[in-house]
């Protein structure tokens, strides 16, 4: 999850909820998602294990049926089903773009360290012969 991207398009990375804050660019505020109720800074605060504890907060709002968890009353256009596809477009979106980006040049590597090889094995078993 590239959460860089996330937090500029200001997203909440567990329920795709668009806030009107940039998460971690406050650090002096505690601010929450007010759709699934995470709470920036506290929550997450431990940088290394963000990645799982969005997963563990996302699994833990789905199985308590995407409900609304600020007592504001929830807005007009709120889809939780949107959300989470947004958050998932998103995410492939950036899975597509980094591993592949040199896809061909990988082939290509391989393709030539594998006839490179060939000849040498060629050259080798050849040279027993004359």
């Amino acid at each position: 999850m590239n959460l860089t991207r996330i937090f500029t398009e200001q997203l909440c990375p567990v329920c795709g909820y668009q806030l009107k804050f940039t998460p971690w660019a406050e650090q002096d505020k505690e601010r929450h998602c007010p759709c699934c109720g995470i709470h920036f800074g506290d929550d997450d605060a431990e940088e290394s294990k963000r990645d799982a504890t969005y997963l563990k907060w996302r699994e833990r709002w789905i199985g308590d049926g995407l409900r609304w968890w600020s007592k504001d009353p929830e807005p007009a256009d709120f889809n939780p089903s949107f959300q989470l596809a947004r958050l998932d477009f998103l995410s492939a979106e950036l899975a597509d773009q980094c591993p592949m980006k040199y896809r061909k040049l990988r082939i290509a590597w391989s393709v030539g360290c594998g006839i490179t090889a060939v000849m040498f094995c060629v050259l080798w078993v050849r040279s027993y012969w004359w």
